[in-house]
């Protein structure tokens, strides 16, 4: 059923690129990405169905410039997933500088998490991307991705 739905958000997406499309992109993502990371699944199907939603995210960001920081945290996914985490962590870094110069507190604050979670622990980088990450999210009134901070910073 979650898949049946994805497909049709999907669908609909190819056919309308429109500014506010950019929500159900990161809502797709997110549930793709859930799906892949399961234990017990197929891997290697739900990663295609990732890397054609990236594909089409990448174009929907080349037609509206804001999306460009979005593709960059899910690019970092994708390739953190397949345990390249040196390019995620640059795939980030690009999104991050992209998401401060255009003044996207979400998706700077959700990159700052990830690069977080990727950094050594107890090195000064983690702690300054958890700093940052937290008091971005504070800002926004982000209470679920605060308790994910949490979460990263326990590890």
């Amino acid at each position: 059923p979650a898949l049946d739905d994805i497909r049709q958000v999907l669908g609909a997406l190819e056919l309308a690129p429109v500014f506010a499309n950019i929500h159900a992109y990161q809502a797709a993502m997110e549930s793709l990405f859930s799906l892949w990371e399961a234990p017990g699944v197929d891997a290697t199907r739900h990663r295609r169905r990732v890397r054609r939603a990236m594909s089409m995210l990448r174009r929907f960001a080349v037609v509206f410039p804001f999306a460009r920081t979005t593709y960059a945290l899910y690019r970092g996914r994708y390739h953190f997933a397949r345990g390249r985490t040196g390019r995620a962590r640059r795939a980030w870094q690009r999104g991050l500088a992209r998401s401060v110069e255009t003044d996207q507190a979400w998706d700077e604050a959700r990159l700052h998490r990830w690069l977080a979670e990727t950094s050594a622990v107890g090195s000064r980088d983690r702690e300054e991307h958890l700093e940052n990450a937290r008091s971005l999210f504070q800002r926004l009134g982000a209470a679920h991705e605060l308790a994910d901070l949490d979460r990263v910073e326990g590890a």
